[in-house]
């Protein structure tokens, strides 16, 4: 019968469960939002160096290795886009790596840059003129940036201007895309 199959193989097949814990990002509230967009357009690199890395999270929704992934090439400021082409990864050593893709297939994709970060866009891409592979985030030695620092980083500015100290880069993203449903987005199926 030319191979089709009449029924389906995975019929009572029962999915293992995961012994993994459930991760659960919670979304900041539209105030603690405002607390921590107010601190950081109110900073400059100097006080705050990953400044923009957190508002490009917050108000474009990347994961924090895409968005330390980008360098110049990735910004058309004609047209106001940003293209998101890969992400920080780790090697088989363990050791950081731009990734030559995104995590998944989807995470390839064209993003409006809004108004708000505009500025702070343009204001990186001058720091990425200043080293060979042109990226955007590096650590003050030249190296690629660890999430584990990003993270660090975050939840001492959310301590000291007392959101939940619970808050990862990935609660960014969380909040951009309840945002983006609240305002009445269709979420991508």
């Amino acid at each position: 019968t030319k191979g089709y199959l009449k029924q389906n193989p995975m019929y009572e097949v029962i999915k293992p469960k995961s012994k993994k814990e459930d991760k659960t990002f919670d979304a900041l509230q539209v105030e603690e939002q405002k607390a921590l967009t107010d601190y950081l357009l109110s900073t400059n690199l100097y006080e705050t160096p990953y400044r923009n890395v957190f508002l490009i999270q917050l108000y474009m929704g990347l994961r924090v290795g895409e968005a330390l992934a980008l360098t110049n090439n990735d910004i058309n400021l004609e047209k106001r886009i940003l293209s998101v082409n890969r992400t920080l990864t780790t090697d088989k050593n363990d050791k950081i790596c731009v990734g030559k893709t995104t995590k998944t297939y989807a995470g390839k994709r064209e993003i409006p840059i809004p108004d708000v970060i505009l500025p702070y866009i343009i204001e990186q891409m001058k720091v990425g003129r200043d080293n060979p592979n042109q990226m955007l985030f590096l650590t003050p030695e030249g190296g690629l940036v660890l999430h584990s620092t990003i993270n660090r980083k975050l939840k001492s500015i959310a301590k000291q201007i007392g959101i939940n100290t619970d808050i990862s880069t990935h609660c960014l993203r969380h909040t951009y895309g309840t945002r983006c449903i609240e305002s009445g987005m269709r979420a991508v199926a």
